[in-house]
């Protein structure tokens, strides 16, 4: 059967759209067979960043942009199957992640908390096809963090790799996945390490007027503050054991405000690549601390936009010396696709199966439970 998949993540610049095609015979059970990212409008990507940092917002701002990103999602989708000549029939079900404006660990403040936005049955009643969505909420009610969730993709991609793998995904927020061989998915280890891109395109924008810093060239200029690093490196979220996740309210603006401050005089090419250097180290540091001690890895997939940025993903190659680093095209995959793949993976599952998505040992809940608002045409 085929299913769709939406993914916007934590960088808020673009709707990710997968037709998946599952087949609980193979191994992977499933197969992209079309993919397109879709660049959220500049003002709607305004509105969002305004949502996801601003220190004051109001209820009818939310409320508003809920209904215009179901929208624009379900004409994206439409627009999406129309171009590539499918049929609506047979695509039976969407999965749709939303998109993040708040998400609070209770590792940090001693509760959970997380909203997504972008209305599942707004999307059903413009496409016609069945919705899937609020996947976390269900994770935070059985007692845990609501993320992350894609280690259970990892898992079924993976569990018959033949050798300890990890994926490793930086998207505005990092997150890593371990799966032992033969392990089963109560065996898998998996957290958020902390930031990916999130202070990185901060930084880009507001030093060089740019939206990213492309390949890495701009940072492979600058040298490393070391005296910054490790003042970033005291932060006191790489303490804390797994499980735990995190979002932009610890790793976005607020906190590169207070970077500027303390690195005042520093030029911005050198400030710039300490933070690519604070990714890299901050990844590396979570899997010496908590993933080595219980197993070690022998090949390192990276997925999301950090593979694009070269200096970036040199540093973290540099660290991993006796791992084999490489990205999700190496095992076949499409590495900006793999999270909207893995929200189609999980309509399926809710939909049809009834079968729970979250794995409780990495998340922190009481139980597996089965995950998203299930949305009609």
């Amino acid at each position: 059967m085929r299913a769709i998949g939406l993914m916007s993540g934590t960088s808020a610049d673009a709707l990710d759209i997968a037709l998946v095609e599952i087949n609980e015979n193979s191994s992977p059970p499933i197969d992209l067979i079309k993919f397109e990212t879709v660049a959220y409008p500049a003002d709607i990507k305004k509105r969002i960043s305004n949502l996801v940092h601003s220190l004051e917002t109001t209820l009818e701002e939310i409320a508003d942009l809920n209904i215009e990103l179901g929208k624009f999602y379900g004409d994206s989708v439409n627009k999406f199957i129309e171009k590539n000549n499918l049929s609506y029939e047979g695509i039976k079900v969407i999965g749709s992640h939303g998109q993040t404006i708040f998400h609070r660990s209770k590792k940090i403040t001693g509760k959970s908390a997380t909203l997504q936005i972008g209305d599942g049955a707004v999307i059903a009643k413009i496409t016609s096809i069945p919705v899937v969505s609020d996947f976390r909420i269900d994770d935070i009610a059985a007692g845990g963090e609501g993320a992350p969730l894609t280690p259970y993709f990892h898992y079924i991609l993976f569990k018959d790799y033949g050798e300890n793998v990890a994926v490793l995904n930086i998207g505005g927020i990092s997150n890593i996945t371990v799966i032992p061989v033969e392990g089963k998915k109560e065996d898998v280890i998996a957290f958020d390490t902390g930031p990916g891109n999130s202070l990185i395109d901060i930084a880009v924008s507001d030093l060089f007027n740019e939206g990213i810093d492309r390949n890495g060239e701009i940072s492979s200029k600058g040298s490393i503050d070391g005296g910054l690093l490790k003042y970033l490196l005291s932060h006191s979220y790489f303490q804390i054991p797994p499980p735990k996740s995190t979002g932009r309210k610890v790793f976005g603006k607020k906190f590169y405000t207070k970077i500027r401050r303390k690195a005042a005089g520093i030029p911005p090419e050198e400030l710039l690549r300490t933070l690519v250097e604070f990714t890299a180290s901050s990844i590396f540091e979570a899997y010496k601390n908590f993933i080595f001690p219980e197993t070690r890895i022998s090949t390192l997939f990276i997925s999301g936009g950090g593979t694009k940025n070269k200096t970036l993903f040199n540093s973290i190659r540099e660290k991993f010396k006796d791992v084999k680093v490489k990205t999700l095209e190496d095992a076949g995959l499409n590495s900006r696709a793999v999270e909207a793949m893995a929200f189609a993976y999980f309509a399926h599952e809710t939909f049809f199966k009834k079968e729970p998505i979250n794995i409780p040992s990495v998340t922190g809940a009481e139980k597996a439970v089965i995950c998203g608002k299930i949305s009609l045409p």
